[in-house]
């Protein structure tokens, strides 16, 4: 049976983060007060959100996808599309 979640990450801070979508390593700029939406489907291991720090010693937010479909979109886009096009 799929479970399912969806959950919002929030620029919160007065300087632009990175949000890293993975496996693809493709990063996500959000300004301050922006946001992501991820929406997950899973089976048994949902989306995992993981908070490190970068070469610079900044924080760095990694979404690393379950068992099933995970999606991320910014402004109403499927940041995925942006990779494949090339923008952001």
């Amino acid at each position: 049976m799929r479970k399912a979640s969806e959950f919002i990450v929030e620029n919160d801070c007065a300087a632009d983060i990175s949000i890293w979508v993975e496996p693809y390593a493709h990063p996500v700029q959000l300004a301050p007060g922006e946001e992501v939406v991820v929406v997950d489907s899973f089976r048994k291991t949902p989306v995992t959100v993981r908070v490190s720090k970068d070469e610079a010693g900044m924080p760095a937010i990694s979404i690393w996808p379950g068992d099933g479909d995970t999606v991320v979109t910014k402004s109403g886009t499927d940041v995925l599309d942006w990779l494949r096009g090339g923008q952001q």
